[in-house]
């Protein structure tokens, strides 16, 4: 079924079959049909959300001239019909849900084989973007990473052992409350008196509002995707773990100093310092004042996505006028 709006933009929903028989639920927003297609960007959304809340976001993009098409992780939005909230499976998840998303790009690249494809991805999203470009053959001229992070490695390990614990415990599709403490309890300390127990998404209370009444948000993962989570997470974060990133890869880092995932921006300027010095890039570093989590929904996200637009075009082949470009110089120490 295709759907329009007011001003012609399309909306549509697929479904793409993985090799293992898992149904990827695609979502594609396109601009109106006289609009040439500039490029096409790919969104991967994070942990507990799913691809529909990024509507507005993609709308933005539409009026930008580029279609944009997203999907659910296993575990999240419309894969929760038939599979466990925040599951990606009994055993393999990882490898799984970073094989959609290569599996997404490959239809992408089928279906628009002669425009330029970017890849938007958030917070979960991102650690699985990154660990998928550097598994799988992408054909891209830019990723952008929101809410993201680079954590100290014995962390992380410490958190594996933890969860593995937890799933001798309570098994594979048990969701253990201290793990959901140990990840999540202190990200509104900064908040307090806090409104929500989910204040640290964005400053914008309507939005915080949004997250807690959908249905298809704010669910606990199972242990075992905790566990496969953080054995992927402990090879990114590895000291070699972003070695095998493409050389000359665009790469755009979004966070917001008040985003407790990234711990208050100390990760993403690790991030950013650790892509260079693979080497890749080149890479922008944008950092927003009393910015939250979601970017994309914070008081000031029009500013967030007119700088989104702004670096896709500045990398476009038939943009060079300098208003195009978006420049920011960040002291990554």
């Amino acid at each position: 079924m295709v759907l329009f709006n007011q001003k012609g933009c399309r909306f549509m929903t697929q479904e793409l079959i993985a090799e293992d028989g898992h149904r990827i639920p695609l979502y594609v927003w396109a601009p109106p049909e006289e609009t040439p297609v500039r490029c096409v960007v790919q969104i991967t959304h994070g942990m507990a959300e799913h691809a529909g809340r990024y509507t507005r976001f993609a709308r933005f993009l539409n009026s930008h001239g580029a279609v944009v098409v997203a999907h659910d992780h296993r575990g999240h939005g419309r894969t929760l019909r038939t599979m466990t909230p925040g599951h990606y499976g009994d055993r393999n998840g990882w490898q799984a849900v970073c094989q959609d998303l290569f599996q997404v790009h490959q239809h992408i690249c089928e279906t628009w084989p002669d425009r330029p494809r970017f890849l938007f991805a958030h917070s979960m999203g991102s650690f699985i973007a990154q660990a998928a470009i550097m598994a799988h053959p992408f054909s891209l001229e830019g990723l952008a990473l929101s809410g993201s992070n680079r954590e100290a490695l014995p962390r992380i390990l410490g958190a594996l052992q933890i969860a593995r614990l937890e799933r001798w415990r309570q098994g594979r599709r048990g969701k253990s409350a201290l793990i959901y403490h140990l990840s999540f309890g202190a990200f509104n300390q900064r908040f307090r008196p806090a409104r929500t127990d989910h204040d640290w998404l964005s400053s914008d209370p309507d939005e915080v509002d949004r997250y807690l009444k959908d249905p298809l948000c704010g669910f606990r993962c199972t242990n075992e995707t905790w566990v496969q989570l953080l054995k992927g997470l402990s090879k990114l974060f590895a000291r070699s773990g972003l070695d095998a990133m493409p050389r000359d890869l665009p790469v755009l880092i979004l966070s917001g100093d008040q985003d407790p995932v990234g711990r208050y921006g100390q990760g993403p300027r690790k991030l950013a310092r650790d892509l260079q010095q693979a080497p890749c890039g080149p890479v922008t570093c944008a950092f927003y004042p009393a910015g939250r989590h979601e970017l994309v929904n914070e008081s000031f996200r029009d500013r967030v996505m007119q700088d989104v637009a702004s670096w896709l075009s500045g990398l476009l082949p038939e943009t060079s006028a300098p208003e195009a470009q978006m420049r920011y110089t960040v002291a990554l120490d």
